[in-house]
């Protein structure tokens, strides 16, 4: 080996030297700060239960005190939460699962989940617990879905208090009331679903399906709520910022309510009426609407 490339050779190594030196000075320097950061830490997670989070949700307590470990916390809590469910623990599956809601409540992720396993999963659980469906009559096994789809459609009304203008959190109640009361009753209760949904239509960003199912629930099954909810698939059509959005409600309102409620002929008046009632398209492509 001549000495040039003994020379390179020393160099590239001596790269590689001067890096890990200074990484371990930085990592020397910086220490006391870093047990200092961690130990300020330890005792602010520490400082904390799912009983004292869910006291003081919605305070900003938990988002003043954690900092920018609120998210981190919430995320270990979910990965607990969903230990506990595999394990099939509903009481310590929703503590957990209540406490990264209430760290992370902007996380849809997890409320969605919660909403679910409340919904689905835990009366299952019950059940199996006392015996399974031929140890337990039939009218207490709808009891407890019943308590079920109660306790998770409060969820998800108390989450809508937070996110109002959130449309998934009115489509995710309106699914599981669908499939809950079809268990429950052997039939779908199309008025509590409907409402849910019509909540949804309302909603910035609210997506096609969730206008659908409302016009073929109303015109098919809820007499009393026809008429409001050709109104209102009306203003819609009127309201759209797309030809396809036009043309959907067109469609809906031909297919469901036999399309006698045609657009208006243009004048000054339904003109100031349409601006009124039109808004910025979504990122999706679905008009952000308002019912008036």
């Amino acid at each position: 080996m001549d000495t040039t490339a003994i020379f390179e050779f020393l160099r590239s190594r001596a790269k590689f030297a001067v890096a890990a030196a200074g990484l371990f000075a930085a990592g020397t320097l910086t220490s006391p700060l870093e047990r200092v950061a961690w130990s300020e830490a330890r005792e602010r997670i520490g400082a904390f239960s799912p009983e004292a989070l869910g006291s003081s949700a919605g305070t900003g307590v938990a988002l003043g005190t954690l900092g920018g470990f609120r998210t981190v916390i919430a995320d270990v809590a979910w990965l607990r939460a969903f230990h506990f469910w595999e394990t099939r623990d509903a009481v310590a599956c929703l503590k957990f699962a209540e406490l990264a809601m209430t760290l992370a409540p902007e996380q849809f992720f997890f409320l969605e989940n919660a909403a679910n396993y409340i919904a689905f999963d835990f009366p299952v659980w019950e059940i199996r617990r006392r015996g399974g469906t031929r140890q337990v009559p039939a009218p207490v096994r709808r009891e407890i879905h019943r308590k079920a789809m109660n306790e998770a459609l409060r969820l998800l009304e108390n989450a809508a208090e937070r996110m109002p203008d959130d449309p998934r959190v009115f489509v995710l109640a309106a699914q599981i009331s669908a499939m809950k009361t079809d268990t429950i009753y052997g039939a779908v209760d199309f008025g509590k679903t409907a409402a849910y949904y019509r909540n949804a239509c309302e909603r910035p960003g609210a997506p096609l399906f969730a206008f659908a199912t409302y016009a073929k629930f109303a015109a098919e099954h809820l007499p009393a709520e026809r008429g409001n909810a050709e109104a209102f698939l009306a203003r819609c059509r009127d309201a759209a910022e797309s030809a396809e959005e036009k043309r959907f409600f067109e469609a809906l309102l031909a297919e469901y309510f036999g399309g006698e409620n045609q657009p208006p002929h243009k004048s000054s008046s339904s003109a100031e009426s349409r601006a009124e009632l039109s808004v910025p398209a979504s990122e999706n492509g679905a008009s952000q609407r308002t019912n008036k």
